[in-house]
């Protein structure tokens, strides 16, 4: 009795084991592609940026960065971002100040080479008093 008792557990444990790690596989699979859409999107926003010809292109580049964030976030199911890794969120992290920093060169680089505006006209004629 005792070894027909075993010999059921062992055959169900690995039943058990293959249902209850099906979902397990889903959430990281939904995970890692949660995670790599994001770096894409950080990573091929960035280059954009980097690559951009004037102020209004990198204000354009950030407003679809942010539609295409969202769109990327709405795609994945609800609560995937709570599995990802501390490994994970440090590279999104790593990536977000990346693109922060990007932006921030490009724009002092586009304020430091513009010409200074003229004064309009009310300016110059109170100038003139």
């Amino acid at each position: 009795m005792k070894s027909y008792s075993v010999a059921l557990l062992l055959g169900i444990l690995p039943v058990l084991v293959s249902c209850g790690g099906g979902k397990v596989d889903e959430t990281n699979v939904e995970t890692d592609k949660l995670y790599m859409n994001i770096c894409t999107t950080l990573t091929n926003y960035t280059d954009s940026i980097r690559t951009a010809p004037d102020s209004a292109s990198v204000y354009a580049l950030l407003e679809r960065y942010g539609e295409h964030m969202d769109a990327v976030n709405y795609e994945a199911l609800p609560d995937t971002d709570y599995h990802l890794n501390e490994s994970q969120n440090d590279t999104i992290l790593m990536l977000m100040d990346s693109l922060i920093n990007t932006r921030g060169r490009r724009l002092e680089e586009f304020a430091s080479h513009g010409a200074t505006a003229q004064s309009d006209s009310i300016s110059v004629d109170s100038a003139k008093l």
